[in-house]
């Protein structure tokens, strides 16, 4: 019982230790690979050869990532990637025999909405006398407040509708927005990035092959 509580133990903490380095993933990498440098040129006897090819190795990994942040960036930020670039312009090399050019054309036309609004007007019951003519005015009126209002509630529906479009393309907006400003602050301070970790690689394997003499004599003792 007590060998399956440590095992579980055992592997919770591994679990957990897993997480933690992937927080800082790039920083561990880094360090990673140092140490793995490091351990070459021990186990090679530290002599200047070993020195200089640990060095080299740092050097076109840190050259490699260094192509590859900057190459992520640019994906992060939805550019088209370089080698894709490259590939469409190698496809563009003129032609001995160019290609028959076929022009072709096509034409839509939207669909056209008509819109018409009518007024009657009720017969007269009698055009000659007042009574009529008051009571043919109070029809009228009575169909011109209707439509006022039919008109007055169509009007609304219309001010709602533009007003729920504005208020979801000023959403959207604001989501854009806030995704890009969360972009650029996550490539700026985003802690250590890919291409730091290229760059801290580039410089300690210049370091190592330029001084792998001096070096090699410091680890010898002489």
């Amino acid at each position: 019982m007590s060998s399956s509580n440590s095992m579980r133990k055992t592997r919770n903490w591994l679990r957990s230790v897993y997480l933690w380095l992937m927080e800082a993933r790039y920083f561990a990498l880094f360090i990673a690979v140092v140490v793995c440098a490091i351990f070459f040129i021990v186990m090679l006897g530290s002599s200047e050869r070993s020195i200089r090819l640990a060095g080299m190795t740092l050097q076109l990994l840190g050259v490699g990532t260094v192509i590859w942040g900057v190459a992520k960036t640019r994906e992060f930020f939805g550019h088209t990637p370089v080698a894709s670039q490259i590939k469409d312009w190698l496809l563009k090399f003129p032609r001995y025999t160019p290609k028959p050019v076929v022009l072709s054309a096509s034409g839509t036309f939207e669909p056209l909405t008509v819109r018409s609004y009518g007024f009657s007007s009720p017969p007269k019951v009698s055009p000659f006398t007042t009574e009529g003519r008051l009571a043919a005015i109070e029809v009228e009126l009575n169909q011109m407040r209707e439509q006022f209002c039919k008109t007055h509630q169509i009007i609304d529906e219309k001010v709602a509708g533009i007003n729920h479009l504005i208020e979801v393309e000023t959403a959207s907006r604001n989501q854009s927005v806030q995704y890009v400003l969360q972009r650029l602050e996550l490539t700026a301070t985003g802690g250590i990035h890919i291409t730091s970790v290229g760059a801290l690689w580039l410089f300690i394997g210049v370091i190592l092959g330029s001084a792998s003499p001096e070096l090699a004599a410091i680890f010898s003792g002489k």
